[in-house]
């Protein structure tokens, strides 16, 4: 699996300077084979629509699961906010991902309630979405504080 995250040292400041300076963060990532087929040893999820490799597959080639993607997601986000938690999370799957297909993750701010930090987000690969939905991140207290203390550089995070 190759993917890029954003680089981040401090997590207060990591956090201010995105809220400052960014309305989307972006990822992008390509799932091999090898990664599908350890994730289906992982999961059990063994269906052949995510491991038959032949012409004949219903979809021309393997399909990336679901939740893998997601995996990905989730890494973009520990990366950014660390020592957060995925409070919850509600995701539409529009399309399929092949293997070996470039797929970029977008999250974008949309609103802070207490330590609660609300985040849309999609994955599209060439033309298609392949998902999109939101996600509630439990911040630490000293990261809702810093999201509090740049709100007024961050014209696009709503508060409540």
């Amino acid at each position: 699996m190759q993917q890029v995250y954003w680089p981040c040292t401090s997590a207060a400041r990591c956090l201010t300077r995105w809220l400052r300076n960014y309305s989307t963060l972006s990822s992008s990532v390509v799932f091999s084979q090898s990664d599908v087929n350890k994730f289906a040893d992982l999961s059990g999820d063994h269906n052949p629509i995510h491991i038959d490799t032949s012409s004949t597959s219903r979809y021309g080639k393997p399909i990336v699961h679901g939740v893998l993607m997601l995996g990905h997601l989730s890494g973009v986000i520990a990366t950014t906010y660390p020592n957060a938690v995925i409070h919850s999370m509600n995701v539409k799957f529009e399309n399929y991902l092949h293997v070996n297909e470039e797929m970029l993750v977008k999250i974008s701010k949309e609103k802070l309630r207490g330590v609660i930090l609300q985040l849309d987000f999609s994955g599209i690969a060439d033309t298609r979405q392949i998902f999109s939905g939101s996600v509630d991140v439990a911040l630490p207290k000293n990261m809702a504080r810093a999201v509090r203390s740049s709100l007024p550089d961050s014209p696009n995070l709503k508060i409540s």
